[in-house]
């Protein structure tokens, strides 16, 4: 009996903590349509991103299927430390940093038409605690089409001052802006309690 409510007792902690970690990770707002993967830094295939926090990524069903109007569009959220907010150079650095691991271009890059990943970003609006950016990113694509890519960005940065963190919200596309599926990806909140101004 004792050993029965000492396993129950276990498992429970273990389920309590489990739902508070996966609570505490749930940036974005999306429907049960969209799949989730939580990456923490340093993120494994882009060791050279100096920042420590989480990644959350929200995928849309077609996001991996080249005839889908959704192909490789989707949403990812940081939650990082930072005495201050990051910068465009920041944005550019880390995100080519990324997508270079996440393609593995350093094995396979050739000069002529599978190139490193080039990142541009510029801030257009700001208040107090958000600033709002525009970014293209040019990156080689090696997992469907296996050619070069332009990825249109929309990155939303609340910095989190109470918290000494930012949180930075990113939208991908290689449709241009004004498409259907930046209607879609702009409606998917961050999650009110993710930052405390």
């Amino acid at each position: 009996m004792k050993q029965y409510i000492f396993t129950t007792s276990l498992l429970f902690c273990s389920l309590f903590l489990l739902a508070q970690d996966t609570e505490k990770k749930h940036l974005l707002k999306a429907d049960t349509t969209w799949t989730q993967e939580i990456f923490t830094f340093p993120i494994g295939f882009a060791q050279e991103i100096p920042l420590e926090g989480y990644e959350e990524a929200i995928f849309p069903p077609g996001w991996s299927k080249e005839e889908s109007p959704d192909f490789w569009s989707y949403i990812f959220a940081w939650d990082v430390k930072a005495e201050a907010p990051l910068t465009t150079t920041h944005f550019e650095t880390y995100l080519e940093y990324y997508f270079d691991g996440l393609m593995n271009i350093r094995d396979l890059k050739n000069g002529e038409t599978i190139l490193p990943t080039n990142a541009l970003f510029i801030k257009s609006q700001e208040s107090e605690n958000t600033s709002y950016f525009t970014g293209k990113i040019r990156l080689y694509e090696g997992r469907y089409t296996k050619e070069m890519m332009i990825l249109h960005v929309l990155a939303t940065q609340y910095y989190c001052k109470t918290e000494k963190k930012t949180v930075v919200v990113f939208r991908f596309s290689p449709k241009e802006f004004g498409n259907p599926i930046w209607d879609v990806m702009n409606a998917i909140p961050l999650v009110a309690a993710a930052c405390k101004f």
